[in-house]
């Protein structure tokens, strides 16, 4: 139970990634219409469902490695942290193994209780029967069967109700509802019913959907019949009961969290007004249609549904706040395009992603490299001041940093050390060309929009050396033009996926942003040469390593009313902030590494300052307190584990005890600091961790470019009754092209398809056009190249997916000089014709041609191959000599498989293993779980 309750805890920070992120995700599209606003919460809900199935599984995670120490210095790192202790630990032998392995605070589950523990022995001395991890685990169930026993009663009345509803047959209603369904072309049954314990009309159920209308209904003029119907109607097509049912389900999980109770509530009411929004074309407009909703509000009686049915229908809040909405005459939007779903989506999965990889394997203590190994950087007398000038008056943010400065701290060695592995492997680092060492400063803009409802941003990189413009030039994919603006040159780029500005403003200053407006506002900044509004409190902060400052009231401005509503709907713990968010107006940061690691934050207002400082006396307090509980609470952990977390929460500790919060007028400050040699332990943990958990969703992200290719397959052979071939040949005849070009349409770029020239060559002048406007989906996201070569592959030759063709058009010899086979084949070269032969033949592979089984044959691989993505060429299989795979992540590469699955294969796979698994006829069982 100890085990559960520490899992518990770790869900619910995953569960607060996704809610916030998915807080923030909602209001940055929060004026795009309630059908995308709705399918972020709702995709958000379910990848907390997702979370809490996999929160005592071991996988995924994310690995967290570093260099071990040897035995003896982990014995006295383990004697220094025991050594204040007034309870003695028995010596056990996990703590005498060598090397010892600390395992990492990062996993969901204390990446103990599997075989990392498996030799965990109990501390006699401490008692852990009512330790708070075991505490937490109870009342977590207790609230869980509470939540579900109320959602079943009220699934329970609420069948009820409909099986007691007098079905509507011949009415007028009901001919209305018929007329609506034929309109839309909607095929399956719905059912109308009449029921006399409703006020307002609900839908109930999602497989065979029920209309339930009050018994009021025949008072209802025509157009309000219409509105009612049109706005259920709407529910059903858009699935919103069983979006609705996962949503309550995901709140009985996480009762005790209030970010889920306002994502369910901002849910119910973003379904309602995108069905307010169909009802509203009906009625002839949203003020035709609010004239409707405020006749039947005051003609609603008191009928209420017994309490918890209430759960699946509407509330009597929801409606009269439908109504308020629907006065601002916000126009309503329309459908949302496939695109915009996609990115909803995907931002959402990357959060969840992020969250549910916090599984770190195990982490050990680093050893510090010798000197000759440390990256040299050069050092300076005094630190530049850092510049503002250039920030536009209408910036939401600043933050500034010394990379070079930062590197040559003692603290910083971890980093190092970390920094100079990635550089052994070629793994250059940002877009510039430059070194982390090599960056004098680094300054991030971020800028609100006018109105303020959007943000844009900007970097600004200011080089200890001269920048080789050249050098940064190729890394920015597609063509960069000139574009004067006010008398000012900077570069814009106009043919890749993603638009790029950047400015030079010296020989060792760029300005980089992704708007041009953005642009335009630096620009302007720079020529008028005034004052920054921010100069006196950025004075204070100006010369340390690390320095921020937030203007409270933009921000407020961006998120308009919600965190008041946040606050008020789950008070007081969301409240127990609002005299901050409410009051202050500028807050900075500034964080100095040089002789100690110290923090100064200070919140700048014109009054209430005295409620401000209590406020961080407040919150100090409980932070203490959690931090107390938490060390009360290491009870039944083992010493690998005890070791990490108690040097984490020591140095929690030590910063606890140093933080100041003072009052100078209106204005409040908060001081902290931490020694060097405490900040070099911080270091040694969470950079690795950080580092490694980027790496992980990299690899996370390529796995989602195969499986979108392999879903691209399915639905290639859906039309076509075959994959494609990996070359086919153009409508000439003659003109070989890849699959990953025939593919494009089942991508979302048949744009792109269109514009590709297949009677030509994937080199001519016209393709090679195409060639620079590569989708992301063919580029593994640790590519760094900055070249047009994908990163994913077929693998062509006898047996393999992507071995059969048609036996036409095909004679003498092919471009790889196999010779045709037999009856016309040329067995194994994967040539293909675009169209479907006339002799009824097929031009690639089909499902039933996969004898093995679509979930044990590979269909595409990820490589690091030279190959551009629109060449004819893919990897070559004679059934002797294994490719050569992977390239892009350490320990292996990611593979789809022919049924749509991916997964990671590890390099260590037994080689006959994989020649099966490329095979699509070999007939041999394959275990993937033990070949890992």
């Amino acid at each position: 139970m100890h085990e559960f309750g520490v899992s518990i805890v770790w869900l619910s920070l995953q569960v607060t990634i996704v809610a916030v992120g998915a807080a923030l995700f909602y209001w940055c599209v929060r004026n795009k219409g309630p059908l995308l606003r709705s399918l972020v919460i709702s995709s958000s809900l379910i990848v907390t469902l997702m979370l809490a199935s996999l929160m005592l599984s071991p996988w995924p995670c994310w690995n967290f490695h570093r260099t071990q120490q040897s035995n003896q210095e982990l014995v006295s790192v383990e004697k220094s942290l025991l050594s204040n202790k007034t309870t003695e630990l028995k010596d056990s032998p996990a703590s005498q193994r060598e090397p010892v392995e600390l395992e990492s605070v990062w996993s969901s589950a204390w990446a103990g209780f599997v075989a990392g523990l498996d030799n965990k022995q109990p501390v006699d001395s401490l008692d852990a029967s009512l330790a708070w991890p075991v505490i937490i685990a109870f009342l977590f169930l207790g609230g869980i069967v509470l939540g579900f026993l109320r959602l079943c009663v009220g699934y329970i009345l609420l069948r009820r109700e409909v099986k007691h509803a007098i079905i509507l047959e011949n009415t007028v209603a009901q001919e209305y509802l018929d007329g609506f369904l034929m309109e839309q072309d909607y095929q399956n049954i719905i059912h109308l019913r009449e029921t006399t314990r409703l006020a307002t009309a609900a839908v109930v159920g999602w497989w065979r959907p029920v209309i339930l209308i009050p018994a009021t209904w025949q008072t209802w003029s025509a157009e309000q019949l219409k509105a009612v119907l049109t706005h259920e109607l709407a529910h059903i097509q858009q699935r919103d009961f069983l979006t609705n049912l996962c949503a309550e389900i995901s709140r009985s999980i996480f009762f005790y969290h209030p970010l889920m109770h306002w994502l369910v509530s901002r849910l119910r009411l973003e379904q309602e007004l995108a069905a307010d929004a169909a009802a509203a074309r009906v009625a002839g407009g949203s003020e035709s249609y609010l004239v409707i909703l405020a006749e039947m509000a005051m003609a609603q009686s008191n009928r209420r549904v017994r309490g918890p049915a209430r759960a699946f229908l509407p509330t009597h809040s929801t409606f009269l706040r439908r109504i308020d909405m629907l006065k601002d005459k916000t126009p309503f939007r329309g459908a949302v395009s496939r695109s915009a779903r996609a990115i909803a989506i995907s931002c959402i999965l990357m959060i969840g992603l992020l969250a549910v990889g916090l599984r770190g394997e195990s982490i050990s203590v680093a050893q510090d490299a010798s000197p000759s190994a440390m990256i040299s950087v050069r050092t300076k007398s005094a630190s530049e001041k850092f510049r503002i000038d250039f920030v536009p008056p209408n910036a939401l943010a600043v933050i500034a940093l010394r990379p070079a400065e930062i590197l040559t701290q003692d603290s910083m060695k971890p980093l190092r050390n970390l920094i100079k592995q990635e550089l052994s492997m070629n793994k250059p680092f940002g877009v510039v060309g430059l070194n982390p060492n090599e960056i004098e400063t680094a300054t991030v803009v971020f800028v609100a929009s006018e109105p303020p409802k959007q943000i844009g941003f900007a970097i600004v990189i200011h080089a200890n050396k001269v920048i080789d413009r050249k050098t940064a030039m190729t890394k920015s994919f597609g063509k960069n033009v000139e574009v004067e603006y006010k008398g000012q040159d900077y570069l814009k780029n106009t043919s890749g996926l993603y638009p790029e500005m950047r400015m030079y403003l010296d020989d060792r200053t760029v300005i980089y942003t992704g708007r041009e407006s953005v642009m335009e506002g630096i620009i302007d900044t720079i020529q008028r040469g005034s004052t920054s509004r921010w100069s006196k409190q950025w004075q204070s902060i100006e010369n340390d390593s690390v320095a921020g400052l937030i203007d409270l009231r933009v921000a407020r401005a961006i998120v308009g009313d919600e965190p008041a509503r946040i606050a008020a709907a789950n008070a007081p713990m969301l409240g127990l902030i609002s005299p901050i968010w409410e009051n202050t107006e500028l807050a900075s940061l500034g964080l100095n590494i040089k002789q100690e690691i110290s923090l100064n934050v200070s919140l700048s207002q014109d009054q209430n300052g005295e409620s401000v400082k209590n406020t961080l006396d407040a919150l100090l307090t409980l932070s203490r307190n959690m931090l107390d509980q938490m060390k009360r609470g290491m009870a039944g952990d083992s010493v690998q584990e005890r070791l990490t977390l108690m040097s984490l929460l020591n140095i929690a500790e030590k910063m606890m005890k140093s933080t100041k919060v003072t009052q100078s007028g209106e204005d409040v400050t908060l001081t902290s600091a931490l020694s060097n040699n405490s900040g070099g332990q911080l270091i040694a943990v969470l950079v690795p961790a950080f580092l490694q958990a980027q790496k992980a969703a990299s690899r996370s992200r390529s796995l989602n470019n195969i499986k979108q290719i392999v879903l691209a397959l399915h639905v290639y052979h859906d039309k076509h009754k075959h994959f494609p071939p990996a070359v086919l040949l153009g409508p000439d005849g003659k003109t070989p092209y890849s699959w990953r070009v025939a593919l494009l349409p089942f991508l979302d770029q048949q744009a792109l398809y269109d514009e590709y020239n297949r009677n030509e060559p994937w080199d001519s002048e016209h393709n090679k056009k195409v060639l620079a406007k590569m989708p992301d989906v063919y580029r593994c996201p640790a590519d760094n190249r900055g070249e047009n070569n994908t990163s994913y592959f077929v693998i062509v030759g006898n047996n393999t997916a992507f071995g059969k063709l048609t036996n036409r058009a095909l004679s003498g010899l092919l471009d790889d000089g196999m010779a045709a086979g037999d009856n016309g084949l040329a067995a194994g070269s994967g040539f293909g014709i675009d169209e479907k032969p006339a002799d009824g033949t097929q031009g690639g592979l089909r499902f039933r041609d996969v004898i093995d089984g679509t979930s044990n044959t590979i269909a595409v691989v990820e490589t690091k191959r030279e190959i551009p993505w629109t060449k004819p060429e893919d990897i070559i299989y004679d059934g002797k000599q294994l490719p050569k795979l992977g390239g892009f992540y350490p320990g292996g590469f990611n593979v789809g498989f022919c049924d749509g699955a991916a997964r990671f294969l590890s390099e260590k796979t037994d080689p006959t293993t994989l020649n099966n698994l490329i095979q699509i006829n070999d007939g041999n069982v394959v275990d993937l779980n033990n070949n890992q």
